[in-house]
């Protein structure tokens, strides 16, 4: 499957609606950061360019509606990342081209961090 056809479906499981995109309200994670072995970290911040991306993480932080903001690095992890994202995670990538596929592809991260937007009361 695509990149498109992965999104599409993941948000319909989520029960988001995609058409004829994805909103940010339907979107919970406000930011993502890639911890390092080295004590470095790669925050990729909510931008309208990178809601699939969050949608994946709000997918992976949502377990039986409880929220595991944190999340260990693991081949299981990067391999289901590399399905979903699909075309775009290239074998020989551009390094900056994708500031999330390269923390993800990184070889010293060791976790991630995934943060939900604030609850708003009424």
């Amino acid at each position: 499957m695509t990149y498109r056809d992965n999104v599409t479906a993941l948000a319909t499981k989520l029960g988001i609606s995609n058409e004829p995109r994805l909103r940010e309200v339907d979107i919970e994670v406000i930011q993502v950061s890639f911890i390092h072995s080295d004590g470095s970290v790669t925050n990729i911040e909510a931008t309208p360019m990178n809601q699939a991306g969050r949608l994946f993480f709000q997918a992976v932080a949502t377990k039986n509606g409880d929220w595991y903001g944190i999340q260990e690095m693991t081949v299981a992890l990067r391999e289901e990342a590399q399905e979903y994202f699909a075309e775009l995670w290239e074998p020989n990538p551009v390094h900056g081209k994708r500031k999330m596929l390269d923390a993800f592809r990184d070889p010293l991260t060791v976790e991630i961090c995934i943060m939900k937007k604030r609850a708003r009361f009424a």
